[in-house]
Protein backbone atom coordinates (compact mmCIF):
# COMPACT_ATOMS: atom_id res chain seq x y z
CA UNK A 1 0.00 0.00 0.00
CA UNK A 2 1.07 3.50 -0.95
CA UNK A 3 0.54 6.34 1.70
CA UNK A 4 0.43 9.90 0.56
CA UNK A 5 1.43 11.08 4.05
CA UNK A 6 2.98 8.34 6.21
CA UNK A 7 3.26 10.59 8.94
CA UNK A 8 -0.71 11.84 9.05
CA UNK A 9 -1.05 8.32 8.46
CA UNK A 10 0.55 6.84 11.62
CA UNK A 11 -1.02 9.54 13.71
CA UNK A 12 -4.47 8.62 12.78
CA UNK A 13 -4.12 4.81 13.09
CA UNK A 14 -2.48 5.79 16.44
CA UNK A 15 -5.72 8.08 17.61
CA UNK A 16 -7.84 4.98 16.30
CA UNK A 17 -9.42 6.87 12.93
CA UNK A 18 -8.00 3.83 11.19
CA UNK A 19 -8.04 -0.09 12.06
CA UNK A 20 -5.84 -1.21 9.90
CA UNK A 21 -3.96 -0.20 6.79
CA UNK A 22 -4.92 -0.71 2.85
CA UNK A 23 -8.32 -2.79 3.77
CA UNK A 24 -11.22 -0.19 2.83
CA UNK A 25 -11.27 -0.24 -0.49
CA UNK A 26 -10.14 -3.37 -1.42
CA UNK A 27 -13.26 -4.18 0.97
CA UNK A 28 -15.29 -2.36 -0.58
CA UNK A 29 -14.98 -3.77 -4.22
CA UNK A 30 -15.19 -6.98 -2.60
CA UNK A 31 -18.83 -6.31 -1.07
CA UNK A 32 -19.98 -4.40 -4.19
CA UNK A 33 -19.19 -7.52 -6.39
CA UNK A 34 -20.64 -10.01 -3.86
CA UNK A 35 -23.75 -7.89 -4.23
CA UNK A 36 -23.92 -7.77 -8.00
CA UNK A 37 -23.44 -3.61 -7.37
CA UNK A 38 -21.65 -1.49 -9.99
CA UNK A 39 -18.31 -1.31 -8.62
CA UNK A 40 -17.84 2.54 -6.76
CA UNK A 41 -16.42 5.38 -8.10
CA UNK A 42 -13.68 6.50 -6.43
CA UNK A 43 -11.85 9.60 -7.52
CA UNK A 44 -9.44 12.20 -6.11
CA UNK A 45 -10.46 15.45 -5.09
CA UNK A 46 -8.95 18.57 -3.34
CA UNK A 47 -6.35 16.50 -1.83
CA UNK A 48 -8.81 13.61 -0.99
CA UNK A 49 -10.61 11.62 -1.87
CA UNK A 50 -14.81 11.02 -3.16
CA UNK A 51 -16.11 7.61 -2.75
CA UNK A 52 -19.70 6.86 -4.71
CA UNK A 53 -21.72 3.55 -4.24
CA UNK A 54 -24.29 2.84 -5.91
CA UNK A 55 -27.73 1.16 -4.66
CA UNK A 56 -29.48 -0.17 -7.34
CA UNK A 57 -30.29 -2.67 -5.34
CA UNK A 58 -31.81 -1.25 -2.70
CA UNK A 59 -33.63 0.83 -5.34
CA UNK A 60 -34.70 -2.29 -7.15
CA UNK A 61 -36.57 -3.40 -3.83
CA UNK A 62 -38.35 -0.29 -3.38
CA UNK A 63 -36.00 1.43 -1.11
CA UNK A 64 -36.62 -1.58 1.23
CA UNK A 65 -33.69 -3.90 2.53
CA UNK A 66 -32.93 -7.26 2.70
CA UNK A 67 -31.11 -9.60 4.95
CA UNK A 68 -28.13 -9.59 1.88
CA UNK A 69 -28.27 -5.50 1.56
CA UNK A 70 -27.92 -5.62 5.48
CA UNK A 71 -25.16 -8.13 6.08
CA UNK A 72 -23.30 -6.06 2.77
CA UNK A 73 -23.84 -3.10 4.89
CA UNK A 74 -22.58 -4.27 8.10
CA UNK A 75 -19.58 -5.82 6.33
CA UNK A 76 -18.85 -2.91 5.54
CA UNK A 77 -18.65 -0.84 8.93
CA UNK A 78 -18.10 -3.06 10.98
CA UNK A 79 -14.42 -3.81 11.54
CA UNK A 80 -14.17 -1.48 14.93
CA UNK A 81 -18.02 -2.59 15.76
CA UNK A 82 -16.57 -6.38 15.97
CA UNK A 83 -13.52 -5.71 18.34
CA UNK A 84 -16.04 -3.53 20.32
CA UNK A 85 -18.42 -6.49 21.10
CA UNK A 86 -15.58 -8.92 21.12
CA UNK A 87 -14.60 -7.55 25.06
CA UNK A 88 -18.08 -6.93 25.86
CA UNK A 89 -19.21 -9.40 28.40
CA UNK A 90 -21.24 -7.18 31.11
CA UNK A 91 -21.86 -3.91 31.28
CA UNK A 92 -18.96 -1.08 31.02
CA UNK A 93 -19.08 2.55 30.69
CA UNK A 94 -17.39 4.59 28.61
CA UNK A 95 -13.95 4.79 29.89
CA UNK A 96 -14.08 0.99 30.86
CA UNK A 97 -14.73 -0.11 27.13
CA UNK A 98 -11.58 2.98 25.89
CA UNK A 99 -9.26 2.00 28.35
CA UNK A 100 -10.02 -1.99 27.18
CA UNK A 101 -9.47 -1.27 23.78
CA UNK A 102 -6.22 1.36 24.37
CA UNK A 103 -8.03 4.29 22.96
CA UNK A 104 -7.78 7.55 24.19
CA UNK A 105 -9.63 10.29 21.97
CA UNK A 106 -13.42 9.80 22.96
CA UNK A 107 -15.90 11.76 20.04
CA UNK A 108 -13.70 9.05 17.78
CA UNK A 109 -14.70 6.14 19.78
CA UNK A 110 -18.32 7.22 19.74
CA UNK A 111 -18.51 8.06 16.03
CA UNK A 112 -16.40 5.08 14.90
CA UNK A 113 -17.29 1.85 17.27
CA UNK A 114 -20.07 2.97 19.99
CA UNK A 115 -22.84 4.53 17.41
CA UNK A 116 -22.63 1.80 14.87
CA UNK A 117 -22.56 -0.77 17.28
CA UNK A 118 -26.12 1.25 19.01
CA UNK A 119 -27.87 1.68 15.54
CA UNK A 120 -26.93 -1.91 14.34
CA UNK A 121 -28.90 -2.92 17.64
CA UNK A 122 -26.09 -4.79 19.08
CA UNK A 123 -25.41 -2.42 22.11
CA UNK A 124 -27.53 -0.77 24.09
CA UNK A 125 -27.80 1.83 26.74
CA UNK A 126 -28.77 0.85 30.44
CA UNK A 127 -30.08 4.48 31.19
CA UNK A 128 -32.14 5.23 28.03
CA UNK A 129 -34.08 7.79 29.77
CA UNK A 130 -31.22 9.56 30.71
CA UNK A 131 -28.64 9.32 27.71
CA UNK A 132 -26.42 11.89 29.04
CA UNK A 133 -26.01 10.14 32.43
CA UNK A 134 -22.76 10.04 34.05
CA UNK A 135 -23.66 6.97 35.46
CA UNK A 136 -24.67 5.35 31.96
CA UNK A 137 -23.36 1.93 30.56
CA UNK A 138 -23.38 0.03 27.87
CA UNK A 139 -24.19 -3.67 27.11
CA UNK A 140 -24.88 -6.06 24.35
CA UNK A 141 -28.06 -6.79 23.37
CA UNK A 142 -29.50 -10.47 22.38
CA UNK A 143 -28.81 -9.38 19.25
CA UNK A 144 -25.13 -8.56 19.82
CA UNK A 145 -24.77 -11.51 21.67
CA UNK A 146 -25.93 -14.08 19.11
CA UNK A 147 -23.53 -12.31 16.66
CA UNK A 148 -20.34 -12.28 19.21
Amino acid sequence: MITRNPLIADVCFKAGYIDSWGRGTIKIYEVCKAAGLPEPEIIGLDGGILVTLHNDLVDSLGGQTNDLVTDLVTDLVTDPVKSLLLIMDQEYSISELMRFMKLTHKPNFRKNYLQPAIELGLIEITIPEKPSSSKQKYRLTSKGKSLK
